[in-house]
């Protein structure tokens, strides 16, 4: 009896272990296929992307920044005492600045960003580079200064200039330091500062809402995310 069981056995056995063995060799026929399959998706979308990233180079694409687009100044903060204690301004020309309304317009072409300014004494425009090289330029009153201007980690705007000449006191080359950012609430928030010679640090703050555009930018200078 034992001896025709024995032929059984075997052959169940054999069988049983044959299953796993068919399996793992068409796993290792599959295994080379998957992995060319796998490399040639990579290939394709690593070339998908350097003929976007030309795209993007030839034509001058480039995200803009939070606070790129058109403001209208709504509120500030110790306007006065920013203006005649670190500017120098006179007390005539503080009082219709405390009034006035002004209109900012930012975009970024490249690795410029440009700042128009529109008050009633016109529109007056600049360029800032924010690389953190110092430059040659305009500031208050289009004096003359050397300005440095950085992205700040939360993509905030960091500007710093130096001028040649005296403003509120007596410190022979002043700086003044800006930051340019977009609030939880949507506004773009402008501070000032500077330190005088006495060590004493006065800040102006300004709060501009945002203005419906009324114009199609073109894309390199089109707001991130219309």
């Amino acid at each position: 009896m034992l001896r025709r069981v024995l032929p059984f056995l075997a052959a169940a056995a054999s069988a049983h272990l044959a299953a796993p063995n068919a399996e793992a060799a068409s796993l290792a026929f599959r295994l080379p296929v998957l992995a060319r399959g796998c490399l040639q998706r990579a290939r394709d979308a690593s070339q998908d992307f350097q003929r976007r990233f030309s795209r993007s180079r030839l034509s001058g694409d480039v995200a803009q920044p939070a606070f790129a687009g058109s403001w209208r100044s709504v509120r500030a903060d110790n306007i006065d005492d920013f203006l005649d204690r670190a500017m120098g301004v006179s007390y005539l020309k503080r009082k219709i600045a405390a009034k006035a309304s002004q209109t900012q317009r930012l975009y970024q072409q490249g690795s410029v960003v440009h700042l128009e300014i529109t008050d009633g004494r016109g529109t007056m425009k600049y360029q800032l580079f924010p690389d953190g090289r110092v430059v040659s330029a305009k500031g208050f009153m289009k004096m003359p200064i050397k300005q440095r201007a950085r992205w700040g980690t939360d993509g905030s705007l960091l500007t710093e200039e130096q001028y040649d000449q005296p403003l509120g006191d007596a410190e022979p080359r002043p700086l003044v330091q800006s930051c340019r950012s977009v609030t939880k609430s949507g506004e773009m928030l402008v501070e000032v500062k500077r330190t005088l010679l006495c060590g004493e640090t006065i800040s102006m703050r300004t709060w501009y809402c945002r203005l419906p555009s009324k114009e199609k930018l073109p894309a390199f200078v089109r707001p991130l995310g219309t």
